[in-house]
């Protein structure tokens, strides 16, 4: 029962226990009720619990690590971190009368400060709720692919055709090794290409474009 008694100013100041439930504890500022019961949320490594400020672990924890708010833990929980709602119901019929069982929460939403927003959905086909969250993270610039192209459109293809009719092939007798022939050939029909379709650099923004 120590826990019900330990001040916590970060949060709650005194964690008062539920004067209606003996085995339950509430903290008001965080809307959170927690089972007392030693039994249920015992933990051995204290390694499970969840990270403080500067070692931040984005996860879900169970309610057991609730009771380390009672424990002088300073930890990176906000207030949007927290579903107000209950998350589960059970209901048994027993031979007299219906016993309606509530858990206010059953999970606690850690991720630093990228969850801007709980709540909590009816699950149709469960007494468990699905516990949604609205994370915040910034989209990633759009980092746009550059290429280097020429403008091969029709009349630049006719004006390339022509300045190549009008190089003088005489010349490649000058030379005698087959590859200074085909050098002098691809320099004279580089340089006109070159001059008619030069070297551009677009940027592409479809990425799906030349992948």
């Amino acid at each position: 029962m120590s826990l019900a008694l330990f001040k916590n100013s970060a949060y709650d100041g005194v964690l008062d226990q539920n004067p209606f439930n003996f085995g339950h504890f509430n903290f008001p500022k965080l809307n959170l009720m927690v089972d007392g019961h030693a039994s249920l949320w015992e933990i051995s490594r204290n390694d499970l619990a969840p990270k403080q400020s500067g070692d931040i672990d984005c996860s879900v924890f169970a309610c057991q690590y609730a009771k380390y708010f009672g424990l002088n833990k300073t930890f990176d929980f906000f207030k949007d971190n927290i579903a107000h709602k209950r998350t589960e119901m059970s209901k048994e019929i027993l031979s007299f009368e219906i016993s309606l069982d509530k858990t206010q929460i059953d999970l606690l939403l850690h991720n630093g400060d990228l969850v801007s927003e709980t709540d909590v959905i009816e699950c149709p086909f469960s007494d468990h709720h699905f516990v949604v969250a609205k994370l915040d993270i910034p989209k990633s610039p759009n980092i746009f692919k550059k290429i280097e192209c020429r403008n091969l459109s029709s009349v630049n293809i006719l004006k390339i055709n022509l300045l190549i009719e009008e190089i003088d092939f005489q010349q490649i007798r000058n030379y005698d090794d087959i590859n200074e022939k085909w050098i002098y050939v691809k320099n004279k029909i580089t340089e006109i290409i070159d001059y008619v379709l030069p070297l551009r650099k677009i940027t592409v923004k479809n990425m799906n474009q030349f992948p």
